[in-house]
Parts: C-alpha cells; sequence; structure tokens
C-alpha cells in the first residue's frame, strides 16, 4: 500500500541511492536548525524571566535597603547628637569643676587671711584711745625686747673680746716665760763655763809657776777662753733672742688663727643649729602642707568621684530615653504598616 505514491525503484539502483542521500542530508540540516532555534528561544525566555523577575523582586530589595539605610543613617544622626550633647556637657561639667577649684583656691586664701582680718576688725571696733594706747605699749615693747637683745648680745661680745685678749696675753707671756727659760739654761752653761776656767787656774798656782813665759801662756789662754766664751755667749743670746721674737710672732699667728677658728667653729655650730631649726621647721611645714594637700586631694577625688556618678547616671538616662525613644519609633512604624495595611485592606 505504499508503494503506491511512489515509483517502484529498486534500493540498489543509483537513483535509488542518490534519493536516499538527498533526503538523510536534508533531515540532518533541518534538525541542527530546530535545535539552534531552541536554544536561542530558551535563552531569550530565561532573558525575559530574568527581567521579570528582577522588575518584580528587584525593587522591593532596594526599596528595603533604602529604607534600612534611612534608619541607619537618622540613628547615626540622633547618636551623633547624643555625643555631641555628652561632649557639651561634659565640658560643662569640667569647666564647672574648673570654677569650683579657682573658688576653693580663693576661700583657701580667704581662710588664711581671715585671723588677721579679724585682728583688723578687732582693732577696728576698738575706740581710737584704746587703739592709740595699744599702739605705744607695742612699739614701747618692741623697743624695749630689741634694745634688750642688743644690749645682752653686745655684753655678750665685750666679754668674749676681754676673754679672747686675756688668753691671747696669757699665752704671749707664757711663750715668753718658756722661751726665756729655755734660754736662760744657755746663759747658765756659758757661766759654768767661765767659772771652770777661773777655777783650772787657782792662785796659788802663780806662786808655784816660776817660768814667766809659763805663767804668761796660762794668762793668754784663760783670757782667749775667757774672750770666747763670752763671746759666744753674746752670738748665741742674739740668736736666741731673734729666735724668740720669731717664735713668739708664730705663736702670735697661732694664737690668732685658733681664735679665728674658734670663732668661725662657733658660726659654723649656730649656723648648724640654725639650719637643723629651719629643716624642722621646714619638715612640719612639709607635712601640714602634705596633711592639707591630701585632705584637699581626697576632697576633689570625692567631688570628682560624684561628678563621674552623675556623669554615668546622666549617660544611663540619655540611653534609656534614647531606648525608649526607638521602641516609640518602632511603635510608631507598626502602628504606621498597620494603618496602611488597614487602608488598603479599605
Amino acid at each position: 500500500m505504499y508503494s503506491s505514491g511512489y515509483s517502484q525503484v529498486s534500493k540498489h539502483s543509483p537513483q535509488a541511492k542518490k534519493t536516499m542521500q538527498y533526503r538523510s542530508s536534508s533531515k540532518s540540516c533541518g534538525y541542527y536548525m530546530r535545535i539552534v532555534f531552541f536554544f536561542s528561544s530558551l535563552i531569550q525566555s530565561l532573558i525575559i524571566v530574568s527581567l521579570v523577575l528582577f522588575l518584580v523582586y528587584g525593587k522591593t530589595q532596594d526599596s528595603a535597603c533604602q529604607e534600612r539605610t534611612q534608619d541607619l543613617e537618622e540613628r547615626f544622626s540622633q547618636l551623633s547628637l547624643e555625643n555631641v550633647a555628652l561632649k557639651k556637657q561634659r565640658t560643662n561639667l569640667t569647666n564647672f569643676l574648673n570654677v569650683t577649684l579657682t573658688a576653693k583656691a580663693r576661700m583657701d586664701s580667704d581662710l588664711a587671711l581671715l585671723p588677721f582680718y579679724n585682728t583688723y576688725i578687732f582693732l577696728l571696733c576698738l575706740p581710737s584711745y584704746v587703739l592709740s594706747n595699744l599702739i605705744n605699749e607695742l612699739q614701747i615693747l618692741i623697743l624695749v625686747t630689741v634694745g634688750d637683745n642688743l644690749n645682752l648680745e653686745t655684753i655678750k661680745l665685750r666679754r668674749d673680746i676681754a676673754t679672747k685678749e686675756k688668753q691671747i696675753q696669757i699665752y704671749e707671756k707664757t711663750s715668753k716665760d718658756e722661751f726665756s727659760q729655755s734660754l736662760g739654761s744657755v746663759y747658765n752653761v756659758s757661766r759654768a763655763f767661765l767659772h771652770k776656767i777661773d777655777s783650772l787656774f787657782p792662785a796659788h798656782i802663780a806662786f808655784q809657776l816660776t817660768c814667766p813665759k809659763q805663767r804668761e801662756h796660762l794668762e793668754q789662754i784663760r783670757s782667749n777662753c775667757t774672750n770666747l766664751s763670752r763671746e759666744v755667749e753674746d752670738k748665741l743670746q742674739r740668736y736666741m733672742d731673734t729666735v724668740g721674737n720669731h717664735v713668739a710672732g708664730i705663736q702670735n699667728e697661732n694664737i690668732r688663727l685658733k681664735a679665728e677658728n674658734w670663732r668661725f667653729s662657733e658660726d659654723y655650730r649656730s649656723c648648724r643649729q640654725e639650719h637643723a631649726g629651719m629643716v624642722e621647721q621646714h619638715k612640719q611645714n612639709l607635712d601640714k602642707l602634705q596633711q592639707k594637700h591630701d585632705l584637699d586631694q581626697e576632697r576633689l577625688l570625692k567631688e570628682k568621684k560624684k561628678l563621674s556618678g552623675e556623669k554615668e547616671v546622666l549617660e544611663s538616662t540619655v540611653n534609656y530615653n534614647a531606648k525608649a525613644i526607638e521602641s516609640l519609633m518602632q511603635q510608631i512604624e507598626i502602628l504606621n504598616k498597620s494603618r496602611v495595611r488597614t487602608n488598603t485592606r479599605d
């Protein structure tokens, strides 16, 4: 039944082979074309679907991102304003603390001058004649006290000068006496030497010596020894006088230096005592100032701690108010959304 529309051609004939080859090649080209058209239409469909989805859902995401960004910007602006307010409050607290410290220092200075003011007011309240009498008595008392101190100091200095002069005189006399005694032994030795020479020539030897030449020779020896002894004694005495004067000068210089050394030692001792007293006084003043400084610092630290607590309370209050405002904003936003939905339904 299939052969009615076609001519009876053998499959193995050349014409049949050509016809089959043509049909197979035509079928292959159409097949590929259909595949190409299918994929191109599929790609177009995907592009269209993507555009539709982007138009449908992309706008909602952009609007949500914009709302979130706007909300964050509003919160950032609010936090910036709160930060500026807190900085301003901190500056105000710092200024208040500086003003308080300045007032405290001024009050301390006024408190230190308060006894003088009280005395001055007390003196002003006195009658004029009483005040005049009091001033005169004070002047007299000051003059008497100063005069007595000066007189005592003058008497003490005169006594010291007299003591030192007497001490110097005693030292000079003692040194001269000791040196004179030491030099007197030289004179005694010379006298003993002359006496020894005289004893060598007794009176009866002159009668025993019969030879005039021997007698003359002995007399010459005696004369030479006597002259030599006296010359040695004179030279030694002059030398000893020179040495004695020199030693006396050295002794006087030594005494003067000792007196100056003693005076310097006394001055040093007095200065040392005054220095020790000043050091002790300064130490006491330093201790008092340190105690006062510690008390003031403790009070300032307590005030600072109190101000810090007040600052923390203010910050917590600000944070609580910010959270309350944020909660109210969220409630307002929820109410607005519910209202919009209600209006949309209506």
